[in-house]
């Protein structure tokens, strides 16, 4: 049989291609009914080599096509340390393959990398060929599929350690052009959101971008007409504003001009998201230069307050969030972008820093279990408790400045600071955090035996003060932090069924409060603050979806087109839309 010679191929690559060790891969590839006779005419060769690459971010000396060059001496290997990576391979016609392999970057011999292969005709439409993504994969992997395709994309979810990066990749297939005239595969319904990869990793990542945009379009949506509210209030308001640097470092208590300027950030970032309009980001970047150029945080060494970084922390998950959703956006030159990530390591070395004074308190170091205080509700006659050690590892005064330290960290690929965030040897680890938060050990509410899922029911009701909410309200308030730390940990692809799983119960206990026929509060002189209240259950109905919390936001008790958060995410029915 005549060989077919792809002029793309040396020596050494044809030397690896026999057609005894092609025969056993295409044998595995054989779809179900196949018989071997029907590829034994097919010769295939080693199609990736000096093909035309790209990825959603590289370093200068490890650009994409150093993964097709046909050597394992260099390589390709992302910027960013944020997860997904994507790497991409035009093949320049179509073709028949069957086999990829791929060497992987290692920086341990233990390392392990989850993963997805996809193919596509058009560049847009993709088909999965490959799922590792709840499969480990060391150092070299081989998939094997049968697929007509012109365009490979590697999908990287997530590593055990340090930033991705491949050594070679080589797909195995039929040199010929190939005949596209038949019907294309389907495409795997998931993780086609978006061809690319690049930025919004914090709470709005591309694919929902995508959908956002498409909901605010539709005429008569809700999501249309928050838009507008949103547009003609606060970023008007924001685009007329001009930054008003606080130098710092300030003292606990007066954060006026970073909690107002970093949310005018954040909300044009936001509009920037829902429009795609350059004057947006233009107008968030000059405030996120600004403040980055022109503030220094205020460390616990400065302010002796162990809540100092709680108050900080609005304002700097704010600005982080501003710069994530603008980062890609071109209107930063590379002394904005060196400023910006050199101010956010910074706040997130701050942020550790009133973490690890919090982590000394003297609560930390009693027995898990030996800490129970009685519920501060000004009536208690069946004296409720609760474990105060869990208040303290799940409570406002934590999660607060970890979400600012970890928004931070992942803005500024400070590596370091993820690692710690997710160490169980560190105190105030993120998963260990969220589950005291939302499974929290206590007596309940008194309606009921079971614990309530929502460490905050210990707080009074705060006897009706307007300023202050009450009761729900703070556990809305403790909810709402733990879904955003809930999403930036699902989207660095570290998030478990059990997170997922608490923090819905978590927020089906505050649903009962809300919505049609809603139960009354449970503590004494409990004032609920609507706006607030559906503002934050709004995040529940984004990321889980149920008919329950839809029946909440559209209960009347607010107007769902208005709902603003305004500490951290601002437009909740924008930034957590019912995808």
């Amino acid at each position: 049989m005549a060989t077919r010679r792809d002029p793309r191929l040396g020596a050494a690559a044809l030397a690896f291609v026999t057609l005894v060790v092609l025969l056993t891969a295409w044998a595995l590839a054989l779809p179900p009914g196949a018989a071997a006779d029907d590829f034994t005419q097919v010769e295939v060769v080693q199609l990736a080599q000096d093909c035309a690459t790209s990825a959603s971010s590289s370093l200068a000396a490890r650009q994409p096509c150093e993964a097709v060059d046909g050597t394992t001496t260099a390589w390709w290997a992302a910027i960013s340390l944020r997860y997904p990576q994507r790497w991409q391979l035009d093949l320049g016609q179509p073709h028949h393959i069957f086999k990829s392999t791929t060497s992987w970057l290692r920086f341990a011999a233990s390392r392990k990398y989850f993963y997805k292969i996809y193919g596509s005709l058009d560049g847009e439409t993709w088909t999965l060929l490959a799922d590792r993504s709840t499969r480990s994969a060391y150092n070299v992997t081989n998939d094997y599929f049968d697929a007509v395709v012109r365009y490979v994309k590697v999908r990287i979810i997530r590593s055990t350690v340090g930033r991705a990066g491949i050594k070679e990749f080589r797909i195995l297939g039929d040199p010929a052009v190939a005949d596209t005239t038949a019907t294309a595969p389907l495409p795997e319904p998931s993780d086609t959101a978006t061809t690319t990869d690049t930025g919004n990793r914090l709470i709005l990542t591309p694919d929902k971008i995508a959908a956002l945009r498409a909901l605010v379009a539709t005429p008569g949506s809700v999501e249309a007409a928050a838009w507008s509210y949103f547009r003609d209030g606060k970023v008007a308001a924001a685009m007329a504003a001009v930054p008003n640097v606080d130098p710092g470092p300030t003292i606990a208590f007066t954060y006026t001009k970073l909690d107002t300027d970093s949310r005018h950030a954040r909300n044009l970032a936001i509009a920037y998201a829902v429009t795609g309009e350059s004057r947006y980001a233009a107008k968030a970047a000059q405030f996120v230069v600004a403040w980055a150029k022109g503030n220094t945080p205020a460390p616990y060494s400065f302010t002796g307050d162990y809540q100092g970084g709680y108050h900080q922390s609005y304002g700097a998950f704010s600005f982080a969030y501003a710069y994530d959703l603008t980062r890609d956006s071109g209107e930063y030159d590379d002394a904005g972008h060196t400023a910006a990530k050199a101010w956010f390591r910074t706040w997130a070395s701050v942020m550790k820093g009133y973490q690890d004074n919090w982590a000394k308190d003297w609560v930390f170091s009693q027995a898990d279990d030996g800490d129970w205080r009685p519920h501060e509700w000004t009536s208690n006659p069946l004296g409720l408790r609760y474990s105060r050690y869990d208040q303290y590892m799940g409570g406002d005064t934590t999660l607060a400045p970890m979400s600012a330290w970890l928004a931070a960290a992942i803005v500024s690929d400070d590596a370091t600071s993820l690692t710690t965030l997710f160490s169980s040897t560190y105190t105030l680890n993120v998963p260990e955090c969220l589950h005291r938060s939302c499974a929290p050990r206590n007596d309940g509410d008194g309606r009921a035996t079971t614990p309530v899922p929502q460490c905050l029911i210990k707080s009074e009701g705060y006897y009706d003060n307007p300023e202050r909410g009450g009761n729900l309200d703070y556990m809305s308030y403790n909810a709402r932090l733990a879904t955003i730390l809930y999403q930036m940990t699902a989207n660095l692809g570290r998030a478990t069924a059990t997170m997922h799983s608490e923090l819905r119960s978590s927020w089906l206990y505050l649903s009962k409060f809300a919505g049609p026929a809603y139960e009354p509060p449970v503590a004494p002189n409990d004032l609920m603050h609507w706006d607030i209240y559906l503002a934050r259950l709004q995040m529940a109905l984004h990321v889980y979806g149920d008919a329950e919390f839809l029946a909440d936001v559209t209960g009347g008790q607010y107007p769902r087109a208005q709902f603003y958060e305004s500490q951290f995410l601002g437009p909740t029915t924008l930034t957590h839309a019912a995808l």
